[in-house]
């Protein structure tokens, strides 16, 4: 029987017996129920920032593989894949002239361009030709921290692969729901997606000259 419980049982045989409690025992008890309490909170302080900790890197991943499936919609459909490595943000900026979402889109076919900029995942869009109507740069994802790590990654290759034609997009995105890596290290989400549902003869310059900005 451990000390705490063996005070209160010999606090309750002399209450039993006297009827009473003297001050010091009431002292006693009460720095008894202190403790208690301290070590009951920090357990539950410590449970809790766990479980906020896990639910932040939950949905931090969450929203970053749903930004793998709108990448993967629009490369798809990518009647020309740019090479990210000839970007001005290399292999962490890519642009594709697409018709994904043709029948909602004004007009059908868009050129779409991803970066990587402070930890943001970044898209924007403009008509062939007429870069001065370019979309804002909307937010996709954020906690992606593939240049900030000791060993940056890239973001965006073309696959080498002759025998893929230039179709195939490697896609790595290095997620951390913390900014403390020591704390909470980045979760590698990684894929390779094809443009398969394209039309060919588009000119390479088709989504020339790239916006400012």
């Amino acid at each position: 029987m451990s000390g705490p419980r063996r005070a209160l049982r010999a606090l309750r045989t002399r209450l039993a017996q006297e009827g009473g409690m003297t001050l010091a025992e009431l002292m006693i008890t009460l720095s008894l129920l202190l403790v208690t309490t301290a070590a009951f909170l920090t357990v539950l302080q410590s449970v809790q920032t766990g479980v906020i900790r896990q639910q932040e890197r939950s949905m931090t991943n969450d929203a970053a593989r749903l930004a793998i499936q709108r990448l993967d919609r629009e490369i798809r459909s990518g009647n020309v894949l740019y090479d990210p490595a000839g970007e001005a943000l290399a292999s962490y900026s890519m642009r594709i002239y697409t018709q994904a979402n043709a029948p909602t889109r004004n007009p059908a076919f868009q050129c779409v361009q991803w970066k990587i900029e402070d930890q943001q995942l970044l898209r924007r869009s403009w008509p062939s030709g007429r870069p001065e109507e370019v979309s804002g740069w909307g937010l996709v994802t954020d906690h992606i921290v593939n240049a900030d790590l000791d060993e940056p990654v890239p973001a965006f290759s073309l696959d080498p692969d002759p025998n893929k034609g230039g179709r195939t997009v490697d896609i790595v995105l290095m997620v951390n729901s913390r900014p403390d890596r020591e704390v909470s290290r980045p979760v590698r989400i990684e894929t390779s997606l094809t443009g398969r549902n394209t039309s060919f003869g588009f000119p390479l310059d088709v989504c020339d000259p790239v916006p400012a900005g």
